[in-house]
């Protein structure tokens, strides 16, 4: 798969991870600790304020997965995991850009980490501070939506 630089539905899902997270993110970061055979690994997304790395992928090797997952998770840093399977398609296999399906996938997997998230949790009574369980526990997402339903709307 090409990189987001140059895949242009990773860039256009990326850009939509900004403006939900109402922040840019550095794309393509190296961070010290992360290599691979020698080799600095880039992540897609870096939100350094809210140590966080998006990544976006399509059919990758799941050792390299695994290694950036565990590696970033050791120092600290959450990830996130696109996949493009997650989003609809066209028949080519080209995302077709539906507001609403993506809206959704976003959502579901950035909850914790837009704006309003720890506030709005912390009322609730759900510690989602960084480094809590819960906010580094990212399949935990999708029961923070409720909570922020007024987030991300057409």
């Amino acid at each position: 798969m090409p990189t987001p630089r140059t895949d242009p539905d990773a860039s256009y899902i990326l850009n939509l991870c900004d403006t939900f997270l109402s922040r840019p993110s550095f794309r393509q970061y190296r961070f010290p600790f992360l290599f691979d055979k020698g080799h600095a690994l880039p992540v897609d997304a870096y939100y350094p304020d809210l140590n966080l790395v998006v990544e976006y992928r399509g059919d990758d090797d799941g050792r390299l997965e695994n290694h950036k997952r565990d590696t970033l998770l050791e120092h600290g840093v959450s990830l996130v995991v696109l996949r493009a399977a997650d989003f609809p398609r066209d028949p080519g296999g080209r995302l077709r850009r539906l507001p609403e399906p993506i809206r959704t996938v976003l959502q579901s997997r950035l909850a914790l980490f837009a704006p309003a998230a720890p506030a709005l949790l912390r009322h609730r009574g759900v510690d989602a501070r960084p480094g809590s369980r819960l906010r580094n526990n990212l399949e935990a997402a999708p029961q923070a939506l409720d909570a922020l339903p007024h987030l991300f709307k057409p």
